[in-house]
């Protein structure tokens, strides 16, 4: 089995980064086109849990703008054929 493929460790980077550029300037538009449109997502947040994409939506558009930004650390885990799981160790900032 490969793993760290460096093409497919490339593609999941760049959207991860575009999903985080996004987060922290409230890019409601691209955070919307990032979940998939199925009652069956979700999304666990700091402070919430939000379940289907209607429920993300309107989270998103609710949602401050204010104090989002974030420095983060990307982590990749799970490397079985087919799946990667990206996430963040985030540290928040004042203001």
């Amino acid at each position: 089995m490969d793993i760290d493929l460096p093409e497919i460790v490339a593609e999941v980077t760049a959207a991860f980064e575009r999903y985080e550029r996004a987060l922290v300037s409230n890019d409601v538009g691209t955070l919307d086109a990032l979940f998939h449109d199925d009652p069956r997502t979700v999304r666990y947040g700091a402070t919430e849990n939000l379940y289907g994409y209607d429920e993300i939506k309107a989270f998103r558009a609710a949602r401050s703008p204010i104090g989002l930004a974030r420095g983060c650390r990307p982590r990749q885990r799970d490397r079985r054929p087919g799946r990667i799981m990206m996430f963040a160790q985030s540290i928040a900032f004042d203001g």
